[in-house]
């Protein structure tokens, strides 16, 4: 086996590798985060097609509250960042170092272990939910930065009370219907 392998080896003792121990400690569900995972299987072939078109619209956006995880998907990521000398995108998810074992058993045209494949859907799910977290405070910053900016207005309208020009006045009534919050 390659030093490589033998690096990331998944652990078998008591110890296992530090990513190891790190991902399997790893909170998936917390008291503010809670998942509902669902799985699409089809009985017959031309269900996939169905699968695939949801698959697809998932993917494409406008359900940014859904995720698909596919055996492809995996392989994908796992291809890109299993290789330790190899460049690694900008942001990598935290715990990616399970993708380095995965991929030596793809190099080598073999399948990723059940134990190992578990941990790689657990990451997989971790960097969802971390994706998520970092969606709704991005939601919340931009929510406050609208507020403010409502506010703002208000009171350039309270200030001037109707002494400026019109093209002002409509600028701020476009602007409060744009940020105005529920």
């Amino acid at each position: 086996m390659s030093k490589a392998g033998k690096r990331v080896k998944s652990g078998t003792g008591s110890g296992g590798a530090k990513w190891e121990q790190a991902l399997l400690s790893a909170q998936f569900e917390e008291d503010k985060w809670k998942a509902n995972i669902s799985f699409v299987v089809g009985k017959h072939p031309e269900d996939y097609t169905w699968i695939d078109i949801l698959g697809a619209t998932v993917a494409s956006g406008p359900r940014k509250l859904f995720s698909v995880i596919s055996k492809q998907q995996l392989e994908d990521e796992v291809k890109e960042l299993g290789n330790p000398k190899g460049k690694k995108p900008k942001d990598v998810p935290q715990h990616y170092e399970v993708c380095e074992p995965c991929k030596i058993h793809l190099d080598q045209g073999t399948e990723i272990p059940l134990a190992l494949l578990s941990r790689l859907i657990k990451y997989k799910l971790l960097a969802i939910k971390d994706k998520d977290i970092k969606r709704r405070e991005q939601e919340k910053k931009d929510l406050l930065i609208k507020e403010e900016l409502y506010y703002s207005l208000d009171d350039i309208e309270e200030e001037n009370e109707g002494s400026y020009d019109k093209g002002v006045k409509e600028q701020v009534d476009q602007a409060q219907g744009f940020v105005k919050v529920a």
